[in-house]
């Protein structure tokens, strides 16, 4: 089992048209296969997440304190493009080579 916290950010205006920027950090819980995706991720790593939403509770000098917590059911990470990832760029239509098989949509 890993436990991490998830940073979700949002970016808005307000009611008088200022940019805002808003976080939301959520606990996550990730188990089994799903733990060892996780494995060598750093802080600041883009990561797309689902699962399901479970309330957790636990006693604490008297009283009982509720968390929502994500349980993972898929972890994805997200790398960005680096210099040495090139996309290939489209070629134009005289130079595609077009044989007439190939369904133009």
């Amino acid at each position: 089992m890993v436990l991490f916290t998830l940073a979700s950010n949002r970016q808005f205006k307000n009611r008088e048209g200022d940019p805002q920027k808003e976080t939301a950090y959520v606990p996550c819980k990730a188990l089994g296969a799903w733990a060892g995706e996780l494995q060598g991720r750093q802080k600041g790593d883009m990561l797309v997440v689902t699962g399901k939403l479970v309330t957790e509770s636990w006693e604490k000098d008297g009283k009982t304190i509720y968390q929502l917590t994500l349980i993972c059911q898929n972890v994805q990470a997200v790398t960005p493009a680096t210099k040495s990832d090139t996309v290939a760029t489209p070629k134009k239509e005289d130079e595609a080579g077009d044989d007439g098989d190939t369904v133009p949509f």
